[in-house]
């Protein structure tokens, strides 16, 4: 299904289909999670990744921990140092419960699991 109307994206909780199993509140949930799955790949510390950053290694813990919304400067430097795209570390990480729900039903009718 296209998420886009004009141009422009349209919010999860605009799609009554997905119920509520998503909302924008849930986003700095899914960047922790995926900060953390990609610097562990990387076998990087969080002070390492403060490092390369230049972000304060606490402030990276607290995000870390989804303690704190970071900024899209944040952001940004977090995907430079972790070498993906920002829109990377708001998606749903590959393990995330919701995947299977999102993807809907498949041909075999079993939801995807």
């Amino acid at each position: 299904m296209d998420r886009r109307r004009n141009g422009r994206c349209i919010p999860w909780r605009l799609f009554p289909q997905w119920g509520s199993i998503l909302a924008m509140e849930d986003l700095p949930d899914i960047l922790a999670a995926n900060i953390r799955r990609l610097r562990r790949e990387r076998d990087i510390t969080q002070e390492e990744l403060a490092h390369i950053s230049g972000i304060d290694r606490s402030y990276v813990g607290q995000i870390e921990r989804a303690e704190h919304k970071a900024s899209v400067v944040t952001l940004g430097r977090l995907a430079r140092a972790l070498k993906v795209l920002p829109g990377d570390l708001l998606a749903l990480p590959p393990d995330h419960p919701f995947l299977s729900e999102l993807a809907g039903p498949t041909q075999d009718g079993d939801g995807g699991a």
